[in-house]
């Protein structure tokens, strides 16, 4: 669900599926989240990860959330989407 390589820029970077509302929500936050330029520009977000201004606890999660809802059923995803949007 994420991946991890450079850019046309050699900087690193790291691709994270997301939730539509925290997608969104990401990138007006944050400098270095940008719709993924080369993914479903909808959900997918694109970190850039030099002087990145998502402090690290957020990033963890944010890959967890990837890694957590790749083997979910749909009703399992659709109760864990409820629960991040409210958090």
């Amino acid at each position: 669900m994420f991946t991890n390589r450079e850019n046309n820029q050699n900087e690193l970077i790291i691709t994270l599926k997301c939730v539509l509302d925290k997608a969104k929500e990401y990138r007006q936050e944050f400098h270095c989240v940008v719709p993924g330029y080369y993914m479903n520009k909808t959900h997918w977000n694109l970190i850039l990860l030099k002087n990145c201004d998502v402090s690290k606890p957020l990033l963890e999660h944010m890959i967890h959330m990837n890694l957590y809802n790749k083997g979910l059923s749909v009703k399992q995803k659709e109760h864990l989407r409820k629960d991040i949007t409210t958090s």
